[in-house]
């Protein structure tokens, strides 16, 4: 006689199992839309060179030695920013992270707008006036757009994240190495000295919109410096 079969294992309730679909879901949905994008730490170029060389000298040792890094510059996003709950672009909470969309023309007053009041005591906020900002408004977005590549070649739509880069940075260190035996012992000294061609690295993009240094590097590293050091060897 056959006995009905019957299932005795653990039973799934539905919502349990829409729960892990939608997580799996979510999951590759992330993994795709992540794959392919730039890092914030990502620099895919970097060039560097060192060389020592040390006269031929048994006691009175001298070395001299140079150092290069030469490499891509970070990546960043000019994105939105606002108060009162203004500049929260894709409704997610926060207004700090939002990536900004990129006028095909900006001085379509159809495609984007500009204020031209001012809140300064005093401002004239006649017809005019107004007029006079907002066109300087246009005139220099338009002119940011058309000086910075990874803006125009983004015009009409929302640009990506990461697609702007820092300048090329160089790192420069040159040192010498005088070693004077005195007694049984030694005196080294040394000259240290970094950024030796005295280049200008800018970093920290202001990617903000609304900031006043939109567009500037908001730090620069550190100009040529020397440091001394001796040491005593028994």
């Amino acid at each position: 006689m056959l006995q009905p079969f019957a299932y005795r294992g653990p039973r799934w309730k539905l919502h349990s199992v829409i729960w892990v679909l939608n997580s799996v879901a979510t999951f590759l949905f992330l993994a795709l839309h992540v794959a392919g994008r730039t890092s914030s730490n990502d620099i895919p170029h970097r060039v560097v060179l060192a060389g020592t060389y040390a006269m031929p000298r048994a006691r009175w040792r001298t070395e001299l030695s140079f150092y290069y890094v030469g490499e891509s510059g970070r990546p960043f996003t000019y994105v939105a920013f606002g108060t009162l709950r203004r500049g929260d672009l894709n409704g997610d909470g926060t207004n700090t992270n939002d990536p900004i969309y990129v006028p095909r023309d900006a001085f379509d007053s159809v495609e984007i707008l500009f204020a031209g009041t001012s809140d300064s005591t005093g401002a004239d906020n006649s017809p005019t006036a107004q007029a006079t900002r907002v066109m300087l408004q246009r005139a220099g977005l338009e002119q940011l757009l058309q000086s910075t590549p990874c803006l125009n070649r983004q015009r009409g739509r929302i640009m990506a994240r990461n697609s702007c880069r820092e300048p090329w940075s160089n790192t420069t260190i040159a040192s010498v190495r005088q070693s004077v035996p005195i007694g049984g012992r030694s005196v080294e000294g040394q000259l240290d000295v970094f950024n030796v061609l005295n280049r200008v690295n800018f970093v920290n993009y202001q990617g903000v919109v609304t900031s006043p240094f939109f567009g500037r590097p908001l730090g620069a590293s550190a100009p040529r410096q020397l440091q001394l050091s001796a040491r005593v060897k028994f």
